[in-house]
């Protein structure tokens, strides 16, 4: 079970619990090999050296003339409490676990541009994760899952990028690191634009496809995510979630759609 819930949480802060980016308008010149074209350059502390690969590709920003572009830059949410609905559970060999109807996610201030945040599931099941906002992109630091009274923590030896700016439709990007024996690896493309309702307020998002693979030893996960993100709040405001795999020989899978209640914390 350690194992099963170090792949969980890795598969969730991958796509749920992610934070993503708004933009800025700071310009640089074509010039500028970090910045000649859309997202190229990790943050600092987003090193994109072995064990952590991470490329984009995607059209240039919008805007963009004489060979300037514009950049983006990340930032972090609103300190404070937000609520999600829940619908689906995780299935364990012949164990079916529900999540809870509602769930929160307990956004700290940041410090020195890393954020700690922490995704509550149930009573007996959160995720604390660390970001690193800055730059162009957003980077998973760490996660630590608490179940059934214990804790399991997993720092990546390497930052994963789970966001690139600027999210222009056709955008895409790979990163890969490693939590111990664990290798981790996303790969996420920007689907398109849409409007949904978000506590009877309409929200502008875009939509990403999110990919995820985990394997260790005869552990593995494989997770197809839809999200729903609104830039302007910097949120997740609705997930897609579908996750089969293995751990100890034993299949597991996982079905859950969430909602944000309201943009506005608690």
């Amino acid at each position: 079970m350690p194992r099963l819930l170090v792949l969980l949480a890795l598969g969730a802060s991958a796509c749920s619990a992610t934070t993503p980016p708004v933009a800025g308008t700071t310009t640089a010149s074509a010039s500028d090999p970090a910045r000649s074209s859309a997202p190229a350059a990790a943050s600092a502390g987003a090193s994109a050296g072995p064990g952590a690969e991470s490329s984009t590709s995607g059209n240039p920003a919008p805007g963009t003339a004489g060979g300037a572009a514009a950049v983006a830059r990340t930032r972090p949410p609103a300190t404070g409490t937000y609520t999600y609905t829940q619908d689906g559970g995780i299935t364990f060999g012949a164990l079916e676990v529900p999540f809870d109807p509602t769930g929160t996610l307990v956004v700290s201030p940041p410090k020195n541009g890393v954020q700690k945040q922490v995704r509550e599931y149930s009573d007996d099941f959160t995720l604390t994760e660390r970001l690193r906002f800055g730059g162009d992109r957003v980077t998973l630091l760490a996660t630590a899952t608490r179940f059934g009274g214990r804790e399991y923590a997993c720092s990546m030896e390497e930052p994963m990028t789970l966001v690139a700016l600027p999210l222009e439709t056709g955008d895409s990007w790979r990163s890969s690191s490693r939590c111990g024996r664990m290798k981790v690896t996303i790969r996420v493309s920007v689907e398109g634009t849409e409007v949904v309702t978000i506590g009877g307020s309409a929200v502008d998002t875009v939509v990403l496809h999110v990919l995820i693979d985990v394997v260790e030893d005869d552990a593995e996960q494989h997770s197809d995510v839809t999200s729903w993100i609104a830039p302007e709040h910097s949120l997740a405001v609705r997930l897609d979630d579908y996750t089969t795999g293995k751990s100890g020989g034993v299949s597991f899978s996982i079905e859950r759609v969430d909602e944000l209640r309201s943009l506005t914390p608690a």
